[in-house]
């Protein structure tokens, strides 16, 4: 399981289960089955989710405990389609129930989110230029090109099942952010995707 799926799977759990108060990450990954490569990499991950200000984090001698706070309550209902997303995004509903007040509308339930990605062709082109810069690059190494082949390889997936690729990117952004020309590049697919 890459990272980014362990993150994503971390959060979402946490967002499922937010009433319960938090959890800590042990259990999280052992009910989740979420493979770990070692203790540290339980910190490791809660620490990149803290600092994304996606949880609130608790240190303790054999646990490390999480809670969601509300910048992760909203990145998991934005990408649920819980929250207004701008033009480029269309939201397929299955509506359950719908109550009518006058004037409005207010859905109480809906299930099968996705959006539809009107500019794919620009989209494609960007990535495949950023693909170039990074092959072009003296300034990165072997293995971080391939961390960052397997970013865009899963930016390209999610976008492809409809869904916004939100830590794909951000980890891709973080790791080029210094490289001037590719996190320009970058900078200007986050915009096409609309993660401006």
């Amino acid at each position: 399981m890459k990272q980014i799926e362990k993150l994503e799977l971390i959060l979402r759990t946490l967002y499922k289960f937010r009433a319960n108060g938090g959890s800590t990450m042990e259990e999280i990954c052992e009910t989740q089955n979420i493979p770990l490569n070692s203790r540290d990499e339980i910190q490791s991950l809660a620490e990149w989710l803290k600092d994304k200000n996606y949880i609130k984090l608790k240190l303790t001698k054999g646990s490390t405990f999480v809670t969601i706070n509300s910048h992760g309550i909203e990145y998991c209902e934005e990408d649920l389609g819980l929250l207004k997303n701008n033009s480029l995004i269309n939201n397929i509903f299955n509506i359950n129930n719908i109550s009518n007040c006058p004037n409005t509308n207010i859905v109480l339930d809906s299930s099968n989110v996705t959006f539809t990605i009107q500019n794919y062709p620009e989209i494609e082109n960007k990535i495949k230029d950023i693909e170039q810069a990074i092959l072009d690059s003296h300034e990165i190494h072997d293995a971080e090109r391939e961390n960052l082949k397997e970013c865009l390889n899963d930016i390209k997936t999610s976008l492809e099942s409809g869904k916004k690729p939100k830590f794909s990117f951000q980890v891709l952004l973080s790791n080029v952010a210094n490289i001037g020309t590719i996190g320009q590049l970058v900078l200007q697919l986050g915009e096409l995707i609309s993660f401006n």
